[in-house]
């Protein structure tokens, strides 16, 4: 018994003295190399996905974001509560510019570097077509909010008066129209990304 025994504990450390340790130069060298084979299946097709998707879900967010902004701001008359609106829908800014354009031009990309779609593809085109759609309605949206900031601004120089003016400008129902086309449209670009009907 303590004979097998002493040789399973031989055998143990012969085993961890030929095998190198994790910090030692060959156990990293390992490692790195394991790690290395691993990144190399990560293709450039792979990362183009990535960014693809990252992209899209950044814009969606900051739809959301907007979407939550506009409808508490129907209920604002005050130039100082429409300015502290206003600067948290400014977070919403770059990712907007961003997002709409890394997803286009990246599923542009994918849509040429895979095989298994091509550009004119019907999803594909009318996903383009959405986005401008969505992107020539939200433009619109950005510009009148734009004026609507410089307008309580303004109105904020002589005081935190209510303001008729104002309270239309925030609650106008055609922009908000529009902002509804906007996320419908990308919405919908969204869904055609996810399902790619007909691919």
């Amino acid at each position: 018994m303590n004979t097998r025994s002493g040789q399973g504990a031989a055998r143990g450390r012969r085993r961890r003295s030929q095998d190198p340790g994790v910090f030692s130069p060959d156990g990293l060298w390992k490692r790195w190399r394991r790690s290395s084979a691993y990144c190399a299946r990560v293709d450039f097709s792979d990362w183009l996905l990535a960014l693809h998707v990252l992209a899209a879900f950044a814009l969606i967010a900051a739809l959301v974001l907007f979407s939550a902004v506009m409808v508490a701001g129907w209920a604002v008359d005050r130039p100082q509560r429409a300015i502290a609106y206003s600067r948290l829908a400014a977070i919403g800014g770059p990712l907007v510019g961003a997002g709409a354009a890394l997803a286009l031009l990246l599923g542009i990309a994918l849509a040429i570097d895979l095989d298994d779609y091509q550009i004119w593809d019907a999803w594909i085109l009318i996903s383009i077509a959405l986005w401008i759609v969505g992107g020539a309605a939200g433009s619109r949206v950005g510009a009148h909010y734009t004026d609507a900031q410089e307008l309580a601004q303004r109105l904020a120089g002589g005081g935190d008066e209510t303001s008729a003016e104002l309270a239309a400008k925030l609650s106008d129902r055609r922009v908000a129209t529009l902002h509804a086309i906007t996320v419908t449209a990308f919405t919908v670009i969204l869904v055609l990304m996810i399902f790619k009907p007909g691919a």
